[in-house]
């Protein structure tokens, strides 16, 4: 009890005392130099970037601002895009330094007990659709008339929508890697013909 009642005395005196020292301006540069001489805390990575997340943040743009961000999209799209669709032409119309255009086609099938035949391959992605076969009496043969790209083609006559057969008349078979054959069809510039 005795020490607790000496050291608020000393502690009494001390501020007494203080209060009567007469007042001094520090020097000059005195806070530059301390805050020079403090070694600066560096903080690791991880936690400046926790604060730089967990601060509240404001963004503005402006339309022009925009404006050099959309043309660098719009060109990656462009070029992207144009680099997709030519590595998926289908190999019949990657003829190189050979000019392309649609070429009149006639594909003729005999086959007496078929309901529908239609016809599939390449130059259609094998869809049936747009290429069914008319049967003409006069010739007792399915036949078709299009117009196909220069090239080589392969396609079967789709029978009754459910059996594929090459075509008799095709010089040129294929195996298309199932077991089955494909007929070749051969397309010039000038006309279509099997070769």
């Amino acid at each position: 009890m005795k020490q607790n009642q000496n050291d608020n005395d000393i502690d009494r005196i001390l501020i007494e005392n203080i209060g009567k020292l007469p007042y001094k301006d520090p020097p000059e540069g005195m806070a530059e130099t301390i805050l020079r001489s403090l070694a600066p805390k560096k903080m690791k990575w991880w936690r400046r970037f926790y604060i730089w997340v967990k601060t509240p943040k404001t963004f503005s743009v402006s339309p022009f601002a925009l404006a050099p961000a959309l043309v660098v999209v719009m060109v990656f799209l462009t070029f992207t895009a144009s680099f997709y669709f030519k590595e998926n032409i289908p190999e019949s119309f990657k003829q190189i330094g050979e000019y392309q255009r649609n070429v009149p086609v006639s594909l003729i099938f005999k086959h007496q007990k078929a309901a529908s035949v239609a016809v599939i391959g390449t130059f259609n992605h094998w869809n049936p659709k747009g290429y069914e076969m008319e049967y003409n009496d006069a010739l007792g043969a399915w036949m078709l008339k299009f117009k196909l790209p220069t090239g080589r083609h392969d396609y079967v006559f789709l029978v009754d929508s459910r059996t594929s057969l090459p075509d008799p008349l095709s010089e040129f078979t294929r195996d298309d890697g199932f077991g089955n054959l494909n007929s070749v069809l051969f397309v010039k510039n000038n006309y279509g013909q099997k070769i």
